[in-house]
């Protein structure tokens, strides 16, 4: 379950928490720089898109929890082995 931020260092309270399910594609807003995960199953990643429509080669791939910048990425997709 991902959390959007405003910032790249997700230092400011972000938007509510996600639940976004594998396989389906999600748009990125002007707004959205950082994603915060919150928790997430160990055999997927969340993979980032340089389009609005997951596709392209992927700018980033990131399954931590932690702060993942969203420099370059304009729609994020669930993918699991």
């Amino acid at each position: 379950r991902p959390k959007k931020r405003g910032k790249t260092n997700c230092s400011d309270g972000g938007g509510k928490t996600r639940g976004y399910n594998r396989g389906i594609c999600h748009a990125l807003y002007e707004t959205d720089h950082g994603i915060r995960i919150i928790d997430y199953n160990t055999n997927c990643k969340m993979r980032g898109y340089p389009d609005g429509n997951c596709r392209g080669n992927v700018v980033t791939a990131f399954s931590t929890r932690q702060c993942h910048s969203l420099k370059g990425v304009w729609s994020i997709r669930v993918e699991c082995t």
